[in-house]
């Protein structure tokens, strides 16, 4: 299994070449990556790996994992 940092980096570079093919700049882009069903040591891991924005669909399963997360700095911006 694949881990959260290397597909990150595959991701990116897939960004990146898209970004190239249309001429546009990667900075134009943002990666909010959905973590809907995903365990906060998941998104731990997820945050290590320099990502600081999640997408949620519900507010419930966000308050959670807002609460288990905190202690993260910087901290994480949800969506």
């Amino acid at each position: 299994m694949a881990t959260i940092a290397s597909r990150l980096q595959q991701v990116e570079q897939r960004i990146a070449h898209a970004c190239a093919e249309a001429g546009r700049s990667v900075d134009s882009v943002t990666l909010l990556p959905v973590s809907k069903t995903v365990d906060p040591a998941r998104l731990r891991e997820a945050h290590a790996a320099g990502l600081r924005r999640f997408g949620e669909n519900y507010v419930q399963e966000a308050l959670a994992k807002m609460d288990a997360l905190a202690d993260l700095d910087p901290r994480i911006e949800w969506h």
